[in-house]
């Protein structure tokens, strides 16, 4: 917002608006090939972020602490059967700081928003459905989901609703099942242990596992035997090899155009012939720090 003033008079001139769409239409994607499939009814929330670390929720303003708020609220007032797929766009310029990145799939991972998609090519109508999803961290801190406050009525037709399938051999477990064990393998049992400030519950998680850790740089992957280009294929293949864990941190001056590309690499590997790419976001390194946990120093 710009402020004029004529004779002695405040004139407020709206171009915030105006200015913010500019900065929006301006973000340049990484490319991609890829085709995103979604249900008809699928709701579809967008973040887009500039080359100067700028955010916005389908293209307006917002301060990066207010996003999990604001993102929990409008899936809140959703039909309830639609909760469920709630999907996340993310829009973000090739220049933008990782950093940024890194803090808003921390967010969305505190508000349990799984489905996340990288948008690719441009922020066009025509490019809706190009990008592809990505297997978010996890963030140690989360928040409840938000319930609606029922009145003493619709309390009262639950309760009748419930005593009567009671009477006819339902219990509670039966109307609401429980949810399906995760599938095999190693991240789905193991990643909550290694986002703790439990060494002893991480010491598990690694048990007789082969790990690695490096740095994701804009040159590439920095480990203990040296730099592997994002051009190095054989390099970046005997990285992930298979039945290896890779954890990831990310060096502070990445930008996300390199990391979008160490991710492509790591997507196009043959899933049967490659470790795991586990991301460690600055939060949990922090965490780990302050408890003094060792994994990667």
């Amino acid at each position: 917002m710009i402020k004029f003033v004529i004779k002695g008079v405040g004139l407020w001139l709206l171009l915030g608006p105006m200015i913010s769409l500019a900065q929006v239409d301006s973000i340049r994607l990484p490319k991609g090939d890829e085709t995103i499939k979604l249900r008809n009814t699928t709701p579809l929330f967008s973040i887009y972020v500039d080359a100067d670390n700028n955010v916005y929720f389908e293209k307006e303003p917002i301060v990066m602490h207010k996003i999990v708020k604001k993102l929990a609220y409008t899936r809140y007032k959703l039909p309830e059967h639609l909760k469920p797929h709630a999907t996340i766009f993310l829009y973000i310029d090739e220049q933008t700081a990782y950093t940024t990145v890194d803090e808003i799939k921390t967010q969305l991972a505190s508000a349990y928003f799984d489905r996340i998609y990288l948008k690719t090519n441009s922020i066009a109508d025509k490019d809706i459905l190009k990008g592809f999803s990505v297997r978010r961290h996890p963030s140690f801190f989360t928040f409840h989901f938000l319930h609606k406050v029922p009145t003493d009525k619709e309390i009262e037709r639950s309760k009748r609703i419930n005593d009567s399938l009671r009477k006819v051999g339902y219990s509670d477990l039966e109307v609401i099942p429980p949810p399906p064990l995760p599938p095999g393998g190693w991240y789905e049992y193991n990643i909550h242990k290694i986002y703790s400030d439990n060494q002893d519950a991480i010491d598990e998680a690694l048990d007789s596992q082969s790990y690695t850790c490096a740095v994701l740089t804009n040159e590439g992957f920095r480990t203990d035997s040296g730099l592997i280009s994002l051009d190095d294929t054989e390099g970046l293949e005997a990285l992930f090899r298979p039945g290896t864990i890779i954890f990831v941190r990310f060096d502070k001056a990445l930008t996300y155009g390199n990391y979008f590309k160490a991710s492509q690499h790591y997507r196009h590997m043959d899933v049967k012939n490659r470790g795991y790419f586990v991301e460690l976001s600055h939060e949990i390194v922090d965490i780990h720090k302050r408890s003094q946990i060792t994994l990667c120093d």
